[in-house]
């Protein structure tokens, strides 16, 4: 119930996909392989430790950041508008 009336609330929609057959929820099956992919390259070391969830700012940061062919545009930019600022351009203030 409270799930309902937040994506309501939201001007969000639920769409309900049959369990074990990805094929039906593409978009959301193609983010997972990227996502997984990701935390792989950048956290191979991590991974033996455990430790791989520290990492997950960085990479959400960096997906989110990054062109994506479908739109030619950073998920970034088309949610602010703008071009997101890299940690070095907040630390020497460009």
């Amino acid at each position: 119930m409270f799930f309902t009336q937040l994506t309501s609330l939201l001007g969000s929609q639920n769409l309900f996909a049959p369990p074990y057959h990805p094929q039906s929820n593409g978009i959301v099956e193609r983010f997972i392989t990227t996502l997984r992919r990701m935390i792989l390259t950048y956290t191979d070391q991590a991974i033996i430790k455990n430790e791989w969830d520290q990492y997950l700012r960085m990479i959400q940061f960096v997906y989110n950041s990054t062109l994506h062919e479908g739109t030619d545009f950073a998920p970034f930019y088309l949610v602010h508008g703008r071009h997101p600022k890299f940690p070095f351009e907040v630390f020497l203030s460009i």
